[in-house]
């Protein structure tokens, strides 16, 4: 009997210590990632990237359907840049709520403004690719600057900074897109999520794997663009007119980035939770149509990111404060440490305010949210392009 119970006994350290080996792991991916990517960002001198005299004539492109509220208060701050040559091309694609109107006034005062009206929605391309498309077509300076309807400029250099950033041997620039501050939990989730995505997307790019860009501040030249012949490759993809087009079109050699706060844009953030559930679901649907590379290295991250959690539950659960649970408990504590300290500088760097304190709860949500979209639930309706 005794020799049964040593047996068992024994056959409980290889778990502990393989349950260990596998948390060890996980961590090691995290702390590489965060080392190796994001603290590019996170510890980054803003400033640093800044080219002063960037003369660059400049077309600064964005689509509406029915947004009449978002360009009323946005417009003008498109149209009031400090840039000595550039354009503001609205693509306003069918809307029926005055937002033609509207931009008829405001061409009238304002040189800056061209407009252009597709009184069809009716496309053979999905999601807003044709209305861009048309609108880099309708353009007239090389340099196009991509925003959104809902995004405003942080700052009147916005038009100057992203365009000093295109060297001649540079044709994407990756801005970052921030969400406006509100009150309440979702605000938080939502800008933590873009943080943490901007941090990896933009570290990536700093490290010379550029993967994707946000169409809320993105700029890239218009021979590049025709060059890969537009959406063409992925026209029957509803979303992807940022991140795909960038996938395909990014390299290490012709793409650079731009995290100062004056470069920023700020968007509207949604307002319930579904809605904002909605939107991500829509963005993560293009990523299964990334390169290889992309997709298996962003696949590493994630899984390393929803274990993590229940390993460290299973593994002190089975180890105690065995040797191998107080190591275990040692390589938590030392990976919580080193993601609050990314997040702090990350959010300093980028201006996201007091958000570190919320990143360790808003990390937890944000990997059920990310399980709950896996699972794509039935309530969750189609997104539509508006």
């Amino acid at each position: 009997m005794d020799s049964i119970t040593g047996m068992i006994e024994g056959a409980a350290l290889p778990r502990e210590w393989l349950l260990f080996s596998l948390f060890a792991l996980v961590t090691l991916i995290h702390l590489w990632w965060h080392w190796y990517y994001f603290r590019r960002i996170a510890f980054s001198d803003p400033e640093s990237h800044h080219e002063s005299g960037a003369l660059t004539p400049v077309s600064v492109v964005l689509t509406a359907r029915n947004e009449y509220d978002h360009l009323s208060r946005h417009l003008p701050l498109l149209l009031g840049q400090d840039h000595p040559e550039y354009e503001v091309v609205v693509v306003n694609d069918a809307s029926n709520d005055g937002t033609d109107q509207l931009l008829r006034e405001m061409q009238r005062s304002n040189t800056h403004l061209k407009v252009v009206n597709l009184n069809s929605s009716v496309s053979f391309m999905q999601g807003k690719k044709l209305p861009l498309s048309v609108g880099i077509r309708s353009a007239k300076h090389e340099l196009l600057l991509l925003t959104e309807a809902a995004s405003y400029p942080a700052d009147k250099a916005w038009v100057s900074r992203m365009a000093a950033q295109l060297e001649q041997d540079k044709e994407i620039v990756l801005g970052y897109g921030a969400f406006e501050k509100k009150p309440g939990l979702l605000n938080k989730l939502i800008r933590l999520d873009n943080l943490t995505t901007a941090l990896n997307y933009m570290g990536m790019a700093a490290a010379g794997r550029p993967f994707m860009g946000s169409g809320r501040n993105l700029a890239y030249t218009r021979s590049l663009f025709y060059r890969l012949k537009g959406f063409t490759s992925h026209y029957k993809i509803a979303a992807g007119d940022d991140d795909l087009f960038i996938n395909y079109a990014a390299r290490k050699d012709n793409t650079v980035v731009e995290p100062a706060p004056a470069a920023h844009t700020v968007s509207v953030p949604d307002t319930t939770f579904a809605g904002w559930l909605r939107t991500k679901k829509q963005w993560l649907s293009s990523r299964r149509y990334y390169k290889k590379r992309d997709r298996r290295m962003l696949r590493l991250y994630k899984w390393a990111q929803l274990l993590f959690y229940p390993l460290f539950a299973v593994s002190m659960i089975v180890s105690g404060f065995s040797t191998a649970g107080l190591l275990v408990l040692g390589v938590f504590l030392l990976r919580t440490t080193s993601y609050l300290m990314i997040i702090r500088m990350g959010a300093k760097t980028l201006r996201e305010g007091k958000i570190c304190l919320f990143s360790l709860p808003g990390e937890l949500i944000l990997m059920g949210c990310s399980l709950l979209l896996s699972l794509s639930p039935v309530w969750m309706k189609k997104n539509k392009w508006k």
